[in-house]
C-alpha cells in the first residue's frame, strides 16, 4: 500500500502510521497494513494445554486436553481428548484451529491433530509431519502453521515444516535452522515472523524466518539472559517472551524470570518480571492474547514431576506474573496455545 521508505528497514518492524491510525509491518520492500482486530468469536479468547507427562513417575503420557478463557480468571476445565495419549508435543494454533502434532506415545510420532476452538470435543486427525520429533516448536500466522527444530533420543533436526490451517493433509519442508539441530528448541511467533531458540547455547541464539515464505532462517539475536532448557513463550504483535526453563548456574528447581524483546528491534531481551513459581520443562508455550500472556502447568525442575498451576502477565506492562487458577491434572511436558495468539493476530 505505502511507498519505499527512504531508509533502510529491517523486514518484520512494525509501525503506527498516524495517517491512517492503523499498525503496519514492512516485507518485501513496502509497508502492509496489519489486522489488529480478533476474529474470535469466544470473548477473550480460549487457550488449551495439550496431553503432556503425568505428575508422578514413571510419567505416563496423557491425552487430557483443558482449556481456559483468557480474559478471565479461574481453573481450566476439560475440553477433549487427544487422539493418542502423547507428551512432549507441540502446539499453535489459528483463529478456528488448535493445533498438536510431534511428541512420544512412548515411540516419537509424526501425526498432527486439531481441535476447534468454537466448541469442545476429541481432536481430530490432521495429517503428519515430515518426520517424527519431539520438543521442538510451534508457531503460526493467521494461515500456516509451523514446526520447528525438535528431535530424537539420537538426533537433533535442524528442519521446519509447515501446513496450511484450513486444510487438510500432511506438512512439506519450509526450509532449515541456521543454528543446526536443536533438540530442546522453543520458540514463538508474531503475524510476521517466527523465532526458534537454540537450547544450551553459550551465545542463546534466536533464528527467524518470515512465516509467508519459504527458505532457511536467518539470526535474529540472543537471550541474555538466557533461558536455555524448558523455556515458556509467549508474543504479541509487538512483543515475544521467554520465561522460566534452566540455564547454567541456576537452581536445579529451575528460573522464575521473565523477559521479552522487541519483534522489529532484531536484538537482545529485556527483564520483565518473574513467574508465581520457578518453573523448568522440557516443553513449554502459553495462551496469548494482545493483553494477557497465560503460562499453564509444567515442572518446577528436572525429575520433579508436574505441576497444576497457571498465571498470567499483561505483556503490555512490566511486572511480575499473577496467579490464574489451576489445571484440571498436574502434569509437565504439555504444550500450550490459543485463538488469538501473537500469529494469528
Amino acid at each position: 500500500m505505502a511507498l519505499k521508505p527512504p531508509v533502510e528497514v529491517p523486514q518484520g518492524a512494525i509501525r503506527l502510521n498516524t495517517d491512517s491510525q492503523k499498525l503496519e509491518f514492512f516485507a518485501q520492500d513496502q509497508w502492509w497494513q496489519m489486522a489488529t482486530e480478533s476474529s474470535s468469536p469466544l470473548g477473550g479468547g480460549r487457550g488449551a494445554c495439550f496431553g503432556g507427562a503425568g505428575a508422578t513417575a514413571p510419567y505416563p503420557e496423557s491425552d487430557v486436553i483443558d482449556y481456559v478463557t483468557i480474559a478471565t480468571q479461574g481453573n481450566a476445565v476439560d475440553f477433549g481428548n487427544l487422539t493418542t495419549a502423547t507428551k512432549s508435543g507441540m502446539a499453535c494454533g489459528s483463529a478456528t484451529r488448535g493445533f498438536y502434532f510431534g511428541g512420544i506415545t512412548p515411540s516419537y510420532v509424526d501425526t498432527i491433530e486439531y481441535i476447534t476452538w468454537g466448541s469442545t470435543g476429541n481432536a481430530t486427525d490432521f495429517g503428519n509431519l515430515t518426520e517424527a520429533v519431539r520438543i521442538g516448536a510451534g508457531a503460526n500466522n493467521s494461515t500456516r502453521a509451523l514446526r520447528i527444530g525438535g528431535g530424537t533420543a539420537a538426533a537433533a533436526k535442524n528442519t521446519i515444516d509447515y501446513w496450511t490451517m484450513t486444510s487438510s493433509g500432511n506438512a512439506v519442508d519450509f526450509g532449515d535452522l541456521a543454528m543446526g539441530g536443536s533438540q530442546y528448541c522453543e520458540g514463538t511467533s508474531n503475524p510476521i515472523l517466527a523465532v526458534g531458540h537454540k537450547w544450551n547455547d553459550a551465545a542463546g541464539r534466536l533464528d527467524y524466518v518470515t512465516i509467508a515464505t519459504t527458505g532457511n532462517a536467518q539470526e535474529f539475536g540472543g537471550l541474555m539472559p538466557r533461558h536455555d532448557t524448558g523455556a515458556m513463550t509467549g508474543s504479541t504483535a509487538i512483543r515475544g517472551f521467554f520465561a522460566g526453563g534452566y540455564s547454567p548456574g541456576a537452581p536445579e528447581a529451575g528460573r522464575n524470570d521473565i523477559s521479552y524483546f522487541l519483534w522489529a528491534s532484531r536484538g537482545s531481551n529485556t527483564g520483565f518480571g518473574e513467574l508465581s513459581a520457578h518453573r523448568w520443562d522440557t516443553q513449554g508455550g502459553s495462551a496469548a492474547s494482545p493483553t494477557r500472556i497465560v503460562w499453564m502447568g509444567n515442572g518446577a525442575g528436572a525429575n520433579t514431576g508436574g505441576e497444576d498451576h497457571i498465571d498470567y502477565i499483561n505483556p503490555n506492562t512490566e511486572g511480575d506474573a499473577v496467579d490464574f487458577g489451576d489445571l484440571s491434572v498436574e502434569r509437565w511436558s504439555a504444550p500450550t496455545s490459543s485463538n488469538t495468539n501473537g500469529g494469528t493476530l
